[in-house]
């Protein structure tokens, strides 16, 4: 194989991504070149790169060669494997031979037989995914909630993740059937390797493979129930405009105030045209009053976690998000612009006596 050092190091930049740090099977711990492409594989995510300086090839990258590659000088780099699973690399004045390992060893699995496939357009799926992935649970007491939903339901496509405490939905028009819950770390890949207009996707049982450009990126998926998202947001009819930004930047003032009993917490007190923002902690208390765009029909007490609000907050893209308060201080807030909806779920207050 004969490759610019450059296109080299970007798609091991890439590769590494699923690359496993330690593995029973010490051939994934490098990158497969076969036939055109190069493949990393952990067997929860395989990420393949098509590599037309590889074709005809066959041999692995270990760990030392993907080392060496990176520290290479500019120019052609070379890349030829030996009978005895070895590979040489040449480039300018550096000659070096490296073990490696048998390529047949390397599990392959980007490609799924007679799988149902659909075409979205890339941009909409990922800002939907980059919208609602910070709401995925980070702890694996419940899988599924690790993950992002992808729901079709004939009218729209809904993108939905939930971690227990918030629920982020997303959505756009979409009439094709389509169900499946993809891991955290595949998003992370797809939102990596975006590129082009369209993105392929193949499902068959629990397995999917994603193709974007030359990528393909293959994932085992979630199983199990997932949260009923449509029925846990409460249908409000009435809400309070509120400038993102403002909100925003009091939230992030709150959060450096915090300290570690109560990190974060913030009590919003909401009345006629105005919106207090309230942190009071042990050293250090913190008021600020924001002027609304819609009066309060009644007032309004509730306890949120400041860091909830930050992380809902940057995922909208819009100068003034409308809020959905409830009437008790036991009720979720809801975030809404019309195209993403957010779930808060607030923070019991407990009376001082």
């Amino acid at each position: 194989m004969k490759i610019d050092k450059s296109e080299l190091v970007k798609k091991i930049s890439v590769l590494e991504k699923v690359i496993p740090s330690k593995s029973s099977i010490p051939c994934m711990e490098g990158i497969l070149v076969r036939d055109g492409r190069m493949c990393a594989n952990d067997l929860q995510n395989a990420i393949s790169i098509a590599t037309p300086e590889a074709e005809d090839e066959c041999f692995i990258l270990p760990k030392k060669a993907i080392a060496m590659a990176k520290s290479l000088p500019d120019g052609l780099v070379q890349i030829t494997p030996q009978a005895d699973h070895s590979i040489v690399i040449r480039s300018g004045a550096v000659k070096t031979k490296m073990i490696s390992f048998d390529p047949d060893k390397f599990p392959e699995n980007h490609v799924l037989e007679d799988a149902d496939e659909t075409m979205l357009d890339i941009d909409d799926l990922c800002d939907m995914l980059s919208s609602v992935a910070y709401a995925t649970a980070a702890t694996d007491s419940r899988p599924v909630q690790t993950g992002v939903l992808l729901d079709g339901d004939g009218q729209h496509l809904n993108v939905v993740a939930c971690d227990g405490f918030r629920s982020a939905w997303a959505k756009t028009k979409y009439e094709e059937p389509l169900n499946m819950i993809i891991p955290k770390s595949t998003v992370k890949l797809i939102l990596s390797v975006r590129e082009g207009e369209k993105i392929s996707i193949q499902k068959k049982g629990e397995k999917a493979v994603f193709t974007i450009g030359n990528y393909q990126i293959f994932s085992r998926l979630l199983t199990g129930s997932f949260l009923p998202y449509k029925q846990i947001f409460p249908n409000r009819q009435y809400s309070i405009g509120v400038e993102r930004e403002t909100l925003l930047d009091a939230m992030r003032r709150i959060m450096i105030c915090s300290d570690d009993t109560k990190k974060g917490r913030v009590v919003m007190d909401g009345s006629g045209m105005r919106l207090k923002i309230v942190s009071s902690l042990s050293s250090t208390e913190y008021v600020e009053e924001i002027e609304v765009k819609d009066e309060f029909k009644s007032d309004m007490k509730v306890m949120f976690n400041a860091t909830y609000f930050i992380d809902a907050l940057k995922s909208y893209g819009c100068n003034v998000v409308d809020c959905y308060f409830g009437e008790k201080s036991t009720d979720p807030t809801v975030l809404d612009d019309g195209q993403l909806k957010t779930l808060i779920l607030p923070v019991r207050m407990v009376s001082k006596t």
